[in-house]
This record gives C-alpha cells, structure tokens and sequence, in this order.
C-alpha cells in the first residue's frame, strides 16, 4: 500500500489483520504493551482549571484537553484548536492526506509535531478520549464527533467498516429521521475499538466492538447503533457520575461513589474478586478480603489490565494485572510478586494523588502537593520517565517534568505525557512513531516538550 495511499475500506482485514491478533498476545506474554491512554475521570467538574491543593482534579471526561491513543496525542489549546501528533495508520489524527502532504512531512502514518484539525470540522470542543486508532471530541453543545479506525463501528455504528480521516458526528436513529447527532453528552471515554458517553441524565451509552461484553448489553453481539448500558437485564444503568474505558472494558464511577466495570475480566480488572468477564457491569469490591461494595471513590482510570482510583483523600488503589508492578504495592516485599490481584490494593505510598492514568503495564500520578508526576511499572522505553529503563514497583518521580501539572495521558506505545497549568505538555518514553511531539522519532527517559509549531 503506498503511503499517500494509508486508508483501506476492507474492514474484514483490518479486524483480522496480524497486527491486531498480535496485540493481544502480546498482552498476556508481556512483551510489548498495547495500551490505550486511559486517564483519570471523576465526579466533579474541576477539570484544567480545577486542579488545586486539595481536590482531586478531572482529566478525562467534561474537561480533559489531553489524550493519547495507540500511538498518537491530541490536544486542545487555549484558543480551543485541536492539534494531534504521532502514528496516523487509521486517520487517528484527524486531518487529510492532502494537508499533510502541504506541511511536506516526511510520512503520512508518522506525524511527530502537532497538526492542526481543521476548525471547519472541529471548533467549539470541551474534551477529547483516545482509543487505539480512533479519537473522539465532545463539543460545548453536548454533541459528539469521532475519526480514525471505524471497523467495528468505534466512531460511529452507522458507518461501520469505513476509516475516517476527518471528524464527523456520532449518529443515533430517531423517529422518521435516518440517523442524527447524539446528543445531551457530558463526559466520553475510549477503550481499544469501543467508546462510551456519559449522558447529562446519568445514563451510559456505548458503541463499538463488543467481544467481551464491553458495551454493558449483556450480550456479546456486535451492535449496529449507539445502546444503552444496561444494570440488569431490563433496566439502564444509572446515576453515573464518571465514566473511563481501557482495553476491552469499562468502568462507571457512581454517585454513591462506588464503582461497577464491566467487560473484559480475565486479568482480574473488573475489580470483582473474579477473573471472569461480564457482559453486564459488576461492583468493585473494597479488597481481596472485603467483598462489601467499594466506597468513597474520587477518581478511576481504566487500563487494558488493571485499573486505579483515587479516594476523596487523594490516596490510590489498584487492581488487575500485576505483572511489572503497575499496582504499585511493592510486590518485590510479599509473597506473592508479581501476581494479579482481583480486588483492590493500596499504592505503597504516603503520599496523594490529585489524578491518576494507567497504561497496560505503567501507572503516573500527580501530586497533590507540588503537582509533580510519579510513576510506577514497567520501564523498558523509559515511560516510567526517571532517566533510566529499571522497572518500579512503587512511585517514583519523572524527570524532567516539573511542576503545575493537571492532567495526564499513558499511550498504547510505551509512552507517557503531562500537561501543565501553564499549557506546556511533556512526554517521555517510546517514539517510534513521533508520539512524543518534539519533531523526531527517538525515546528518551525523561520528560521533554512538545514543540509545537
């Protein structure tokens, strides 16, 4: 395939492809992490400009300027531009070849400093959710607009099979109309190849691929519309306050501030003391030895394996695969290193957390107290940001990072960003596909800007 020429309409090959079917195993041998940016979300609105000392701060949701996908960044600047870096095999960028080809990069499918989307078909965006190969932006309006891959409908269910090099609206049927925007969205989020919404009502809403239950239907069917995540078999999920997918799975954070997941189980990240999935959404249990509902949550962040949340003192827990000690309990210590944990552990730390993000294998968080970035996990790229490739199992700082940070996204390839108060985003780790947004293709251990043009 020439490389002006990226963007197949043959789904069946992108479902079935190599590449996809080596993720996974990579996955569970642990080689190379397939990960997608999954950043904290919460139940209050703090967003960018709520990030202060004593709260525990929204980064993905109503408010998140920041995410990564597989290999790819995007962001939303001041003046509400949308700008996206790195791998761009599936449109996941969301500008043109032909734009591209005007800048004289050097590649189509790997684009290492910003682009703009373009604002005839992106302006007035609140936030933004990343998957594998696809984004997506919710407007002020409520409304939503997704591109990239779109073989198993993750951008918009209408027009699965097709891959997007622009924004267009997530559509749903409506009376004697064929197919119009959704509308009345608070939050989105993004796994692999599905995406969900949050609805103003407290109502979840999914589309996309549905293998392992992800979607909440309690079914495995690959639906043809945006649906309903479902509590019970007849009734509609409610009273959701925040919502983060990772992987093949996702979880809701509740208004009575416990959380259910649902989705893919197999590593233990459903949180519900099994390693089944579910189809229909299951409450996180407190720990390995509690199976009462766990409580007093502030913040989640969904990764393919294991997931993190925040309590309302700032203080983070874990749970799901463990294999490079990205739970972030110091495994090395017990009996057990290394094992998955089915049911939340507490992060060795003394210290707390205004905001958590997980990858596959890699979990940061910032700092409540100096807003400072911590990381822990696996480190062979660098994405732990410390300056060296040793694995942590417990929190250490980045370097080169500095302070004021509010927000943060982990990307599928080994890669890691923040973003400052200040505007300024830093990232660290993989970069063979210019994820890291400073014009070249090399790695670094520690963190380094954005250069934007």
């Amino acid at each position: 395939m020439s490389e002006h020429s990226v963007f197949s309409s043959d789904s069946s090959q992108a479902v079935n492809s190599p590449l996809s079917k080596s993720r996974r195993l990579l996955i569970v041998g642990a080689v190379i992490v397939v990960v997608v940016a999954l950043v904290a979300v919460v139940k209050t609105s703090g967003g960018v400009g709520g990030s202060r000392s004593g709260t525990i701060a929204s980064n993905l949701g109503e408010n998140s300027r920041l995410a990564a996908g597989g290999d790819h960044v995007c962001t939303i600047r001041s003046d509400s531009t949308v700008w996206c870096w790195g791998g761009n095999t599936r449109g996941e960028l969301g500008v043109e070849n032909t734009y591209l080809i005007s800048l004289d990069v050097d590649s189509l499918l790997t684009v290492p400093t910003p682009v703009q989307v373009s604002p005839s078909q992106l302006s007035d965006v609140r936030s933004l959710a990343a998957g594998l190969d696809h984004t997506c932006a919710l407007l002020n309006d409520g409304r939503v607009k997704c591109w990239g891959h779109n073989a198993y409908g993750q951008t918009n269910p209408s027009t699965a099979g097709n891959f997007s090099q622009g924004p267009s609206f997530v559509t749903v049927p409506w009376y004697n109309n064929p197919q119009v925007p959704l509308e009345n969205v608070k939050a989105i989020a993004a796994g692999y190849n599905h995406t969900c919404a949050l609805l103003n009502d407290g109502r979840v809403k999914c589309w996309g691929n549905n293998n392992k239950g992800q979607l909440g239907q309690g079914t495995l069917s690959l639906p043809t519309q945006v649906l309903l995540v479902s509590s019970t078999e007849t009734y509609s999920l409610e009273n959701v306050t925040a919502i983060s997918a990772g992987g093949d799975h996702t979880c809701a954070l509740l208004s009575d501030t416990s959380v259910k997941c649902w989705g893919d189980g197999e590593f233990g990240a459903l949180g519900n003391g099994e390693l089944e999935d579910s189809s229909l959404p299951v409450s996180v249990q407190k720990s390995l030895t509690d199976e009462s509902n766990l409580v007093d949550v502030a913040s989640l962040a969904v990764g393919p394996v294991h997931a993190c949340i925040l309590n309302t003192s700032g203080k983070a827990s874990c749970w799901g695969s463990n294999v490079w000690g990205q739970l972030g309990n110091n495994p090395l210590a017990g009996t057990t290193a290394f094992s998955l944990k089915k049911a939340p552990v507490e992060v060795d730390s003394d210290d707390e957390f205004s905001n958590i993000a997980t990858s596959t294998f890699t979990t940061c968080a910032i700092l409540k107290s100096t807003k400072a970035v911590q990381c822990w996990g696996k480190n062979n790229y660098g994405q732990v940001g410390d300056g060296t490739s040793i694995n942590r199992q417990q929190p250490v700082n980045v370097s080169g990072d500095g302070n004021y940070n509010v927000e943060l996204a982990l990307g599928i390839d080994l890669f890691s960003c923040s973003l400052a108060s200040t505007e300024a985003i830093r990232c660290w780790g993989h970069n063979n596909k210019g994820q890291l947004g400073d014009g070249t293709k090399s790695g670094r251990n520690a963190a380094g800007f954005v250069i934007f043009p």
